[in-house]
């Protein structure tokens, strides 16, 4: 479960993602147009 709390805090959040998923969802948009 995310803590919504980290969602305005983008260095907490980037710390939590310790796996990087979030990045991967954030940049797949960009992958699927090319």
């Amino acid at each position: 479960m995310l803590d919504e709390s980290l969602l305005d805090a983008p260095e907490a959040l980037a710390r939590a993602d310790t796996r990087g998923l979030l990045r991967g969802a954030a940049e797949s948009g960009a992958r699927v147009r090319t």
